[in-house]
């Protein structure tokens, strides 16, 4: 499989961040290189069909702790125009794209 991606295709993509070291994307992934990056920190970008919206893991690193909304869920519902829904605790959903 070929890791050339069109970007224009996405009208949106979605980056996690995983909460503890080790842990691995929940979908399988090429490790990009930014320039911007000190090395030899990566993204884990999407190795899937380029039709899904972009989806990429940062790097672990420690964040110091904050007050904020919690992330409960997203979905993402295709094909294009693709609709994104992300589920904050407590708070009402929010309802990306659709055209």
């Amino acid at each position: 499989m070929s890791n050339h991606v069109d970007y224009s295709l996405f009208s949106f993509g979605i980056a996690l961040r995983p909460t503890a070291p080790g842990l691995m994307p929940p979908f399988p992934t090429f490790q990009y290189f930014p320039s911007f990056f000190p090395a030899p920190a990566h993204v884990d970008v999407q190795d899937e069909l380029v039709q899904l919206p972009l989806k990429l893991c940062l790097p672990y690193f420690e964040r110091p702790p904050r007050d904020g909304p919690v992330l409960t869920s997203y979905k993402i519902e295709g094909p294009s125009p693709h609709v994104m829904q992300i589920e904050f605790e407590g708070l009402p959903p929010l309802r990306f794209g659709g055209g």
